[in-house]
C-alpha cells in the first residue's frame, strides 16, 4: 500500500540520516519507485518529495543525487496492470506451505531493500538479482536442487530468482528448527524482538552461521555489511514481515 511505502521511505531516510551517501542515494531510489507507483496519489507523492528535500537540504547538502520524478511513465502503468494476473513465482517444483504465485510481505521487502525491486542489479561485491545472492549461496541452490545455470542467465531470468530465494527461505527455516534456534522466537536481543521473519532476513545478510553465532552470543556478535548494516538491523527491520 501507498501509505505503508510512504511510511517506509521516511524510516529509511530516518536511518539513513548522517551515515554513508551510499545509503543516502539508496533511500533516493526507494523514493523513485514510490514516485512512480501508479497507486500512488499526487498528494502523497508531493509529500515524499517534500520529504526528500528536506532531508538532502539538510543531511547532504552541495550532494547532486540522481533526478526524481513524479512523471508516471505509461509503460510503467501497462507493466503494473499486466503483472496483477501474472506469477511472481513458481513454488510447484519445490515442497513448502507456500502458496504458489503468491509473494509474502518479507519477499517483497528484502528486493525493495537490496534492489529496489530489480532483477538486474549486479553490486560492486559480485551480488545479483533482485535479492543480491552471491556466488556461495546460487552454489548452495544448485547442489541442492541439481541444477545449472550461469550468472548471466539467473541474472536475466526472474522466475529463476523468485525460485532460489523460496528455496533460501526454506533451507533458513529448515536450520532453525533443526538447530533449536527456534527457541529465541518470542523473545527480545538487544531490545528487538525476536520473530521468525526477522531471524531470515539476519541468515540473508550474515548467513546460517551467522543468524546462529548472533543468537547464541546475544547480539554481542552483530557484524556490519560494506554498507555498514548490521545483523541487528536486519532483525529489526524485517521483525513484522508476516
Amino acid at each position: 500500500m501507498p501509505g505503508s511505502g510512504q511510511h517506509k521511505l521516511r524510516t529509511v531516510i530516518d536511518h539513513d540520516s548522517g551515515k554513508h551517501i551510499t545509503l543516502a542515494a539508496n533511500a533516493m531510489k526507494q523514493a523513485q519507485s514510490l514516485l512512480q507507483r501508479p497507486t500512488t496519489t499526487p498528494e502523497m507523492r508531493a509529500s515524499i518529495q517534500q520529504d526528500i528535500d528536506s532531508f538532502t537540504q539538510t543531511q547532504y547538502p552541495g550532494v547532486d543525487f540522481p533526478p526524481l520524478t513524479t512523471e508516471i511513465k505509461p509503460d510503467i502503468i501497462e507493466e503494473r496492470e499486466e503483472k496483477k494476473d501474472e506469477k511472481t513465482m513458481d513454488t510447484t517444483t519445490i515442497p513448502g506451505g507456500y502458496e504458489p504465485g503468491k509473494a509474502d510481505n518479507l519477499q517483497e521487502n528484502l528486493k525493495l531493500s537490496e534492489s529496489s525491486g530489480r532483477y538486474d542489479v549486479v553490486n560492486k561485491e559480485g551480488y545479483m538479482g533482485a535479492y543480491q545472492f552471491g556466488n556461495a549461496r546460487l552454489t548452495d541452490y544448485k547442489k541442492a536442487t541439481n541444477t545449472e545455470f550461469s550468472n548471466s542467465d539467473f541474472i536475466k531470468n526472474k522466475k529463476l530468482q523468485d525460485q532460489v530465494y523460496i528455496w533460501h527461505r526454506q533451507d533458513i527455516e529448515s536450520s532453525i528448527t533443526k538447530a533449536g534456534l527456534n527457541k529465541y522466537i518470542g523473545t527480545s536481543i538487544l531490545d528487538i524482538p525476536v520473530t521468525q521473519e526477522g531471524l531470515i532476513a539476519v541468515a540473508h545478510l550474515g548467513g546460517k552461521t551467522g543468524m546462529k553465532k548472533f543468537l547464541e552470543s546475544n547480539g554481542k556478535y552483530n557484524p556490519a555489511d560494506s554498507n555498514g548494516t548490521k545483523l541487528s538491523d536486519y532483525l529489526d527491520k524485517f521483525k513484522g514481515n508476516t
